[in-house]
């Protein structure tokens, strides 16, 4: 940004004032605005709600989105290849869908024989939970991956088992 630009800071759990933010601007004379947030907005981003909003109330916006690299992706480059072949990507965040509802989702992914991965790690009781149905599905020495904040300078990479991830729990 050049410093002559309006720049609108905003803290996690505030996406709705974001994108109400974003959109009012837009439509204040005409001006181009840029909503930015990290990885990829139509994975866990700001795209749905975007759309969402302008659809509910029936505004006529233009919207350009420029995909980005959702955090799987990221990770799954730190990991070697694990999403090469079917893969399912569930949040485990139940500030806006309920808990029984993700553990369904992990059942069903873990019989369907997926990859899977876990984002929004916002409830360690539903890690835990999830991880448990997955146990059921798989064998203990199933490769467990878990990356937290890839290509960040706080980045951690940790290959274990499914048997011993819980010994990394702190670190997630």
């Amino acid at each position: 940004l050049n410093g002559k630009k309006e720049v609108i800071v905003a803290r996690m759990k505030e996406e709705i004032f974001r994108a109400n933010t974003a959109i009012e601007k837009a439509l204040e004379d005409n001006n181009n605005v840029a909503l930015v947030s990290s990885g990829d907005p139509q994975i866990y981003g700001m795209a749905g709600l975007v759309f969402d909003i302008i659809a509910k109330k029936k505004i006529d916006l233009e919207v350009e989105v420029i995909p980005g690299v959702t955090a799987a992706l990221a990770a799954a480059a730190k990991l070697g290849s694990p999403l090469s072949l079917d893969f399912v990507v569930i949040s485990l965040s139940d500030l806006l869908i309920p808990a029984d509802e993700i553990l369904k989702k992990v059942t069903k992914a873990s019989e369907g024989d997926f990859t899977i991965v876990f984002y929004n790690l916002i409830n360690k009781k539903l890690l835990l939970q999830s991880m448990e149905i997955v146990s059921k599905h798989r064998k203990p020495d199933t490769p467990v991956g878990i990356v937290k904040s890839a290509y960040r300078d706080e980045e951690k990479v940790i290959i274990t088992t499914l048997s011993s991830w819980k010994e990394h729990l702190e670190e997630i």
